[in-house]
């Protein structure tokens, strides 16, 4: 189990943080699972160049042809790039049979290994940021989720889990900054418009708040969580009869807890009088 609770509660008028965003390996991880599961061997593809300079290289030529100097300097290049994948992709197999047994230690040098051969080897990534999530190593981790958005700001994945490791550290300003990078790549993630759309509330920002809960029901509607956020930011925002009509859906979704259905109710009264 790679979750990992936020140690910091939020109130209930800031929409529950701690309840609906829980810092986790989202589902594109495939989570601690994936890494103990015996992993699927990706072997690149050879380009078509290399594939060419094989048959060449398999014929002995009836006359020799001297190589450009570019043209060596290609042919060096792919051999390591090919050598150094292959390199972190063994690496990485042998990080899941450590995990598999066991042996964090292990696991975590073959991971860094791996990263130093191929820094772009995704799923390496994934795992060594799980060991350490897992090992309370949160600081390397959030250094990992950051080189891993440099190198790949459309990991949409990453962007959530910093900005959730930021949030577990009151650090809420970073986790915008954080979720706004990569929104390009996560505007389509309902999950991630409202988790945006929450921390802005919490900092006030209630226009920005109303517009990503709105964008994030669109995508999925049956939340009532998101719901009763729509209708706190509303009421902020001096739309009292918005925010009745929002808590009140919030009360037909799923989601809500004890706790915020009465208050829920207890905000329909007060608009209501």
């Amino acid at each position: 189990d790679l979750s990992l609770k936020l140690t910091k509660v939020v109130d209930v008028n800031k929409v529950a943080l701690h309840q609906q965003f829980p810092v986790s390996l989202e589902t594109t991880m495939q989570e601690k699972g994936a890494i103990n599961e015996k992993p699927t061997v990706t072997t690149p593809a050879p380009s078509t160049e290399t594939i060419v300079r094989h048959e060449i290289a398999s014929v002995k030529p009836a006359v020799s042809v001297a190589s450009s100097p570019s043209q060596n300097t290609t042919s060096v290049s792919i051999v390591k790039e090919t050598s150094a994948t292959q390199g972190a992709e063994t690496e990485y197999r042998q990080a899941s049979s450590y995990l598999q047994q066991g042996r964090q230690s292990e696991a975590l040098s073959a991971l860094q290994q791996a990263l130093k051969l191929d820094p772009q080897h995704a799923p390496a990534r994934q795992a060594l940021i799980s060991v350490l999530i897992d090992n309370n190593r949160q600081e390397e981790a959030m250094r990992e989720l950051k080189h891993g958005l440099a190198l790949d700001p459309h990991q949409s994945n990453f962007a959530m889990i910093l900005a959730r490791l930021q949030v577990e550290r009151a650090n809420i300003n970073e986790a915008i900054i954080s979720l706004q990078a990569s929104l390009p790549a996560g505007q389509e993630r309902a999950d991630y418009l409202a988790f945006l759309a929450a921390l802005k509330q919490k900092t006030g920002a209630h226009k920005e708040a109303i517009q990503l809960y709105r964008q994030a029901l669109k995508k999925h509607p049956s939340n009532g969580v998101w719901w009763m956020g729509l209708g706190i930011s509303l009421q902020a925002d001096g739309a009292p009869q918005e925010a009745i009509d929002a808590f009140k859906q919030a009360k037909t979704q799923p989601g809500l807890s004890a706790e915020l259905h009465a208050f829920v109710d207890q905000k329909i009264a007060s608009l209501q009088k």
